[in-house]
């Protein structure tokens, strides 16, 4: 839990110090790669509760193939949509898209650790 509450202290310290720079910088690389590891963990924490019996409650998840895309794709979306706000000024949102993006993956990293 306290490492939680760290990495969400960060995220806002990120988000809260955005200005005007170059759109691929370390605090973009480390949202989106923060992002990336998110969705892995989310994935391969439910291959392991479906190889022991659980079910997916994701109606867009059903197979393995719809799983990973469904990851690759909550790990990529959310860079053009970072993009779009860089290049209208919106330093703030651009560096808040992928950290919101975290949060379903880790809820649902935690209701999986939790059952």
């Amino acid at each position: 839990m306290r490492s939680a509450v760290l990495v969400v202290a960060m995220l806002i310290a990120v988000v809260v110090r955005a200005a005007e720079h170059k759109f691929v910088d370390a605090a973009n690389v480390a949202l989106w790669s923060a992002n990336a590891a998110v969705q892995v963990i989310d994935y391969r924490v439910t291959q392991s509760k479906l190889a022991r019996g659980y079910v997916e409650l994701n109606p867009l998840g059903q197979s393995r193939g719809e799983r990973i895309a469904l990851k690759a794709t909550a790990a990529v979306a959310p860079i053009p949509f970072s993009w779009l706000a860089h290049k209208t000024g919106h330093h703030r949102i651009e560096r808040l898209i992928p950290a919101l993006s975290l949060v379903p993956a880790g809820v649902g990293i935690a209701v999986s650790k939790r059952f």
